[in-house]
């Protein structure tokens, strides 16, 4: 028994401090995108700005979700109503995240929305509709099968999109989006067994960090790159 508590008491103190840091470094990152932001050239913002506010909605979901997790945690366990309706912000933050992604895309190579862009905000469409619906039980900290798996199926394939997407960048001034192009797709592989198997399998929710850690990777991708982003100029 004893050593069970400890198990525990170790499992909840790399949570907090994991959570922790990753919270502050995300607004870190925010902040000095913000910063970076401001002696921009008008064409260079116009390209800038869908990521700067993909990675301030990011990290303001994760705060409502992470940021009650941990509160429940500190209080002695977690709770429903607090951390479901977390769970509920950031759902719609990371959709909207990766809708970004795909409209700066397009402003930097200079591309219309065709097929695979409107696929994609199709998806998110489809995404933001289910996660209204009332079958999501967002009162609940671990959220109800099939509904969870329906209501992630569009956000990983929006997910995995946006990483094919970006992988199809091409020139050596765009090798950055492709790196983001195969973070994207390992976050989505991070997320899916989580969607799929939580529920018989909490455990499974530690792929949670090596996805959060895609994120980071992926804002100081942007963060290096912020000053010389601008559209690609026609060959």
């Amino acid at each position: 028994m004893v050593s069970m508590l400890n198990a525990r008491t170790i499992g909840v103190a790399t949570e907090l401090g994991f959570d922790a840091a990753y919270l502050l470094s995300l607004w870190a990152l925010v902040f000095g995108l913000q910063w970076r932001l401001v002696p921009l050239q008008a064409a260079q913002r116009h390209c800038a700005r869908p990521y700067v506010l993909a990675f301030t909605l990011l990290a303001a979901g994760d705060s409502a979700h992470v940021g009650l997790r941990l509160l429940g945690l500190a209080r002695g366990g977690l709770r429903e109503g607090l951390v479901g309706y977390g769970a509920l912000a950031t759902a719609i933050t990371v959709t909207l995240f990766d809708l970004l992604l795909v409209q700066g895309h397009q402003r930097i190579g200079r591309e219309r929305w065709g097929l695979l862009p409107g696929l994609l905000l199709a998806l998110a469409l489809v995404r933001l509709t289910l996660l209204a619906l009332p079958q999501n039980h967002w009162a609940a900290v671990v959220p109800p099968q099939p509904w969870s798996l329906i209501r992630n199926l569009p956000l990983l394939a929006l997910t995995m999109g946006a990483g094919v997407l970006y992988l199809g960048s091409h020139g050596e001034q765009q090798r950055w989006q492709r790196r983001i192009g195969g973070l994207l797709l390992v976050s989505a592989l991070c997320h899916l067994p989580v969607a799929l198997w939580i529920q018989d399998h909490p455990l499974l929710g530690l792929l949670m960090i090596p996805k959060s850690l895609c994120y980071l990777a992926m804002g100081l991708i942007v963060y290096r790159r912020l000053p010389s982003m601008a559209p690609i100029s026609s060959p």
